[in-house]
């Protein structure tokens, strides 16, 4: 099946090209793999600090949600 990866950080991005996996594991980690990716970059999370992935399948129905949020406190 094909899954799209929407991803809002500073903008929204519409996935139209997709991907196809053969299970929900496999799109999980994919969408982990690009929250990880996003994280991996340390301006992000300083100006930034969240991104936020919106999973969708071929009948547009959204099969899953990743948020990733980096929040520092300074006392």
């Amino acid at each position: 099946m094909r899954y799209f990866f929407d991803v809002q950080e500073r903008f929204f991005t519409r996935d139209t090209v997709g991907l196809f996996f053969q299970s929900v594991d496999h799109v999980k980690r994919e969408a982990f793999q690009r929250a990880s990716e996003f994280a991996s970059h340390i301006d992000n999370l300083d100006s930034v600090g969240a991104i936020v992935i919106t999973v969708r399948d071929n009948a547009n129905a959204i099969v899953m949600t990743v948020r990733l949020v980096c929040g520092i406190e300074v006392t």
